[in-house]
């Protein structure tokens, strides 16, 4: 091809990308925001979160000066409570030693809670068009098709090689429109079942498209053993009023409120 993978991406981005999302050109704290809220979670269910969240604490400060309870009230539904957890974490970190202010720097980023080597460079390119690559789920998907890597993308080593040819394909400018285009081509086009190949501007030299391997790339994941829990609950009432007890932060739906738990 005479283009390069990113200034096609690019040009789809102006063309045909999402340019209406609440947190696009947003502040780094906004843009941080819903990132940890995208992560396992659709757009779609996102945005009315992501709205009553930041109508409520508009900054760090005041997500750091509320309270953790008030934080996971806004976050129930949303699932993955640690994530809720983490902000608030991270909130009163940037309070402490950024004076409140979202700092900029990829390694002060990466240092708090919640937060890892791919939410960290989105944060940094979204917000401040550093030349940073990312790897999300929709990046790993694009990727591992585009350039024909097999093998599950939790891999350590698969891993490795999606990291290596993500820097590589980072362009040197546009690095903002680049990364969102990547984002919504795997949320719009390069989907995990019926992808529109045929209007991916990539296509035309996309390994998977080229050898008719879109369907089983990338590699599912391996199956495992869905565990089995078991517990009993006491449900404690007086009149209308029903007794909550407050799960422990750490293990599965962590710090979130439920029925006396029978231990």
């Amino acid at each position: 091809m005479s283009q390069s993978f990113s200034s096609r991406l690019v040009a789809w981005q102006h063309a045909h990308g999402r340019h209406d999302l609440p947190w696009q050109g947003a502040d780094a704290y906004r843009v941080w925001l819903s990132e940890i809220m995208l992560q396992q979670t659709q757009v779609a269910t996102v945005i009315p979160y992501y709205q009553r969240f930041v109508a409520s604490f508009p900054d760090v400060a005041a997500l750091a000066a509320a309270s953790e309870e008030q934080v996971l009230a806004h976050w129930s539904g949303l699932g993955y409570y640690a994530r809720g957890r983490n902000l608030h974490k991270a909130a009163r970190l940037i309070d402490e030693r950024h004076a409140g202010q979202f700092p900029s720097d990829y390694d002060d980023i990466l240092a708090l809670p919640g937060i890892g080597r791919s939410t960290a460079a989105a944060i940094c390119a979204l917000a401040y068009h550093q030349h940073r690559a990312i790897l999300d789920g929709n990046v790993k998907r694009v990727l591992a098709r585009y350039c024909g890597i097999r093998g599950w993308t939790g891999d350590k080593q698969i891993e490795a090689q999606l990291w290596q040819r993500a820097e590589e394909l980072l362009p040197v400018h546009e690095v903002a429109v680049y990364i969102q285009a990547q984002m919504d081509m795997g949320a719009t086009l390069c989907t995990r079942s019926k992808p529109k190949c045929e209007q991916c501007p990539v296509h035309e030299d996309c390994v998977a498209f080229q050898t008719q391997h879109v369907q089983a790339l990338p590699t599912p994941r391996p199956r495992k053993a869905v565990p089995e829990r078991h517990a009993t609950f006491l449900l404690l009432m007086s009149g209308r009023d029903i007794l909550l007890e407050k799960r422990p932060a750490q293990g599965i739906w962590g710090g979130a409120m439920e029925l006396a738990a029978v231990r």
